[in-house]
């Protein structure tokens, strides 16, 4: 299931923004005609793993906005630290405890790091003084597209999903709840009303949005940032008339969550089922494996299986890590029909079919089954431990291979 989360306070106001875009199915196809002038006569089966290419994150035509920087890299990503000054006037609506009111201006530092192998940035700004000020304790976004389809960072903060493109002023004064679960303000000496510190910390936060929004965007890469309309098409035709997702295919850059399930049910017909399990026995699920059945709109029929790892900083989001690709095959049948019958030789981390000449149907007229076969006996042991007891539409035949129908 696709991610395109935004700021918003109740789950009911993320499900209009999500339709109001036109994003309601779980592979993130728009509502738009399938283009058959696209198709082509085999699937390319693409095994690259790439995961980010060689670049500067930290490009020198954004670092304008500070003072002074320091940007550090390694094979694990960069860092970067940077400086800017403000005039302590901008304070003086409110008492920070750890500024010396006698200095005419102050520091703040924000510091971004960019973990590449989880395509992770992590923010923190701090006001400098005899006792540091967190503006903004350390938080985890993921580089993504927000609903409008632009570049964007999406952060987590307190299980809320937010765009840092939304953190500008207004959006500062008219929602100060929401702004305060971000901003943590050390408010021991502010007797001031919350606005008030609001209006300081503003400014402080404008260069940290710019330098987000900036590095994202450098981070997702032309590629990743073109129009929704170009992404929808990323897909091709088998020679039975199929579609299929492919290896590289973009949703591989979202994160992945429940909420989109409920939004996509409710457009349509779906039926999905979620498996997480654990490898090394700390009690918390590493890796989940999420299939899907149902009508994908202009798509038609369809079905889907992927797996995924769980983000280091989420307990309810999911990301794709392509080096978990394994052997994988679905079948989909309507009415005792077969209508896809897919068996690609390439690993996959998410197999996907859809035959468009059905369409408008109900989900219980479906039935999908896949099979899974684990690269390895600590991944194949630890799922059958987990499920094999528990679900019996799951078959475990040895040899590393899982059987699912539904």
């Amino acid at each position: 299931m696709v991610e395109i989360p935004q700021k918003l306070e109740k789950e009911k106001d993320m499900k209009k923004i999500i339709l109001s875009v036109l994003v309601v199915i779980s592979v993130g196809i728009s509502f738009v005609l399938v283009d058959n002038s696209y198709a082509s006569s085999q699937v390319q089966q693409q095994t690259r793993t790439v995961f980010y290419e060689d670049k500067d994150v930290f490009d020198q035509s954004f670092l304008n906005d500070f003072d002074e920087y320091d940007i550090t890299s390694d094979e694990y990503g960069s860092q970067l630290v940077a400086k800017k000054s403000f005039d302590m006037s901008i304070l003086d609506e409110i008492d920070f405890v750890g500024l010396d009111e006698n200095d005419e201006q102050f520091t703040v530092r924000y510091e971004l790091a960019y973990i590449a192998e989880e395509d992770t940035v992590l923010l923190t700004v701090t006001i400098e003084g005899y006792d540091e000020i967190p503006i903004i304790e350390t938080i985890p976004g993921l580089p993504s597209l927000n609903d409008a389809g632009e570049p964007d960072v999406m952060f987590v903060v307190d299980g809320e999903y937010l765009w840092l493109s939304d953190l500008n002023e207004s959006a500062l004064f008219n929602e100060v709840g929401w702004f305060s679960s971000l901003v943590k303000v050390v408010t021991k000496a502010v007797t001031d009303a919350a606005t008030a510190v609001v209006k300081a910390i503003a400014p402080i936060l404008k260069p940290a949005v710019r330098l987000v929004v900036n590095v994202g965007i450098t981070i997702l890469g032309p590629e990743r940032a073109a129009s929704w309309g170009a992404k929808v098409l990323n897909m091709s035709i088998d020679e039975q008339g199929i579609y299929h997702a492919n290896f590289d295919a973009w949703q591989q850059y979202f994160g992945y969550t429940d909420l989109y399930d409920v939004v996509f049910n409710a457009a349509t017909s779906m039926r999905s089922a979620k498996f997480e399990f654990d490898i090394n026995n700390d009690s918390i699920n590493d890796y989940i494996i999420w299939v899907w059945k149902g009508d994908y709109l202009n798509l038609g029929a369809g079905a889907e299986l992927g797996i995924y790892k769980r983000w280091s900083y989420s307990d309810v989001i999911w990301i794709v890590d392509k080096s978990l690709a394994m052997t994988m095959t679905m079948q989909l049948d309507y009415k005792q029909t077969n209508i896809i019958n897919w068996q690609p030789t390439a690993k996959q981390w998410w197999i996907t079919g859809f035959n468009y000449n059905y369409r408008n149907i109900n989900r219980d007229d479906l039935t999908a089954r896949f099979s899974v076969t684990f690269n390895n006996s600590i991944m194949y042991n630890a799922f059958k431990n987990r499920w094999d007891p528990w679900d019996d539409r799951w078959d475990f035949t040895g040899g590393y291979k899982a059987n699912f129908s539904f």
